[in-house]
């Protein structure tokens, strides 16, 4: 999941556009979003280009392109490249952020396939409000960044829509939960003891089990893959012990011991092993 997870990062922009973006159809909108894709992928973007994504005809984008530059959006000349003003920037990616949150949500939380998730977000995109829309950047990184590692009920909702939701279902929900508490039991009568990662010795291999603390502590540990499953070897510990050394498969990271005491992992190795 959290290869999306970069692009709600767009939270970062003005989350209110200008005034001059109430007198902006859903149509225009859509061009402006359209020219910024197209400047991002190309640097510039071409009416014939924006026809071709759009699939709409070229005098319509020629009328709309002359409707965006007399409102300041664009910076457009007849058979020249098109760029986006500051203002007209900021709406796109606005209106590229919406876009974006709707689908992850839709493919990430509702299970819908990804070509009608992106329909679905175009036509919704335009409409709601800035409030609902945080609230659903909110839950995804909530799903994407959870120290459990993952939401078992968005998967089992995946579930829920393919085969229904006849009443044993329900058992068998609880059944897996029962199975999941005796493992943990096996782990546990079988010497696996969770520990803090600053437990771990040099040479020390671990599997990490979860990560506590703040939102953004687990942000940056996932950017360096420490997160639940993965393994993890300790390399160096400084001489006040401040700071250790870690290494996750063949890069290397240094933590704080306060980001460490965050990290739960389970020794695997002694070392030398």
């Amino acid at each position: 999941m959290l290869g999306y997870a970069n692009f709600v990062r767009y939270m970062a922009i003005n989350r209110h556009s200008s005034a001059k973006a109430e007198q902006l159809s859903a149509s225009l909108e859509d061009y402006l979003e359209t020219i910024l894709q197209l400047v991002q992928e190309n640097k510039v973007a071409r009416a014939k280009d924006i026809s071709t994504q759009m699939q709409v005809r070229k005098s319509s984008v020629t009328s709309a392109l002359k409707t965006l530059s007399e409102k300041g959006f664009i910076h457009y000349t007849p058979y020249g490249f098109i760029t986006l003003t500051e203002s007209g920037k900021a709406i796109a990616e606005d209106v590229y952020r919406r876009h974006s949150t709707l689908k992850d949500f839709f493919i990430k939380v509702l299970a819908i396939d990804a070509e009608l998730a992106d329909t679905g977000a175009c036509q919704m995109e335009h409409a709601i409000p800035p409030a609902i829309l945080d609230r659903f950047v909110q839950f995804i990184e909530f799903v994407d960044l959870c120290p459990r590692g993952n939401i078992r009920w968005v998967q089992d909702f995946g579930y829920y829509c393919r085969h229904g939701h006849p009443q044993q279902n329900c058992m068998r929900c609880v059944q897996m939960t029962v199975d999941e508490l005796a493992q943990d039991q096996s782990n546990f009568n079988n010497g696996e003891k969770v520990l803090s990662l600053t437990a771990l010795k040099p040479g020390q291999k671990a599997q990490v089990r979860s990560i506590r603390g703040e939102k953004k502590l687990a942000e940056r540990l996932i950017k360096m893959e420490v997160m639940p499953g993965a393994f993890i070897t300790l390399i160096h510990v400084a001489s006040n012990a401040d700071r250790i050394e870690i290494a996750v498969r063949e890069s290397r990271f240094i933590l704080t011991k306060q980001e460490a005491d965050q990290v739960q992992i389970v020794s695997i190795s002694n070392p030398g092993e």
